[in-house]
This record gives C-alpha cells, sequence and structure tokens, in this order.
C-alpha cells in the first residue's frame, strides 16, 4: 500500500498534467435572488494559466 505521501504526489501531477490538456473557460453569470446562477450557451474560452510543479534538490 502506498504511503501517504506518494498518494498526495500522484494527485498533484496529475492536477498539474490537467492544466496542459483542459481548455481553460468561463461562463457569464448573473445574480438572481442574491444566487449567482452561470447564464446557459455563454462559454468562452480564455487564456490557460499553466501550473508548473517546482520540486527542488
Amino acid at each position: 500500500m502506498p504511503d501517504t505521501y506518494v498518494i498526495l504526489l500522484i494527485v498533484l501531477l496529475i492536477a498539474v498534467v490537467a492544466t496542459y490538456i483542459v481548455p481553460a473557460g468561463t461562463f457569464e453569470r448573473e445574480v438572481v435572488n442574491d444566487v449567482e446562477k452561470v447564464i446557459p450557451n455563454t462559454y468562452s474560452q480564455t487564456d490557460k494559466d499553466r501550473q508548473v510543479l517546482w520540486i527542488s534538490s
């Protein structure tokens, strides 16, 4: 069974790789009755904010 830190490192690496694969985007939102809701069909792609994993030795 892998150690807890190994599992956390694997999850971290998957998240970093996902920033290169999953397209970045946003929806327009509106506030209705003090609740912020997404407006359907308003998705637009944005610049990617890719993450870098810094491991120092």
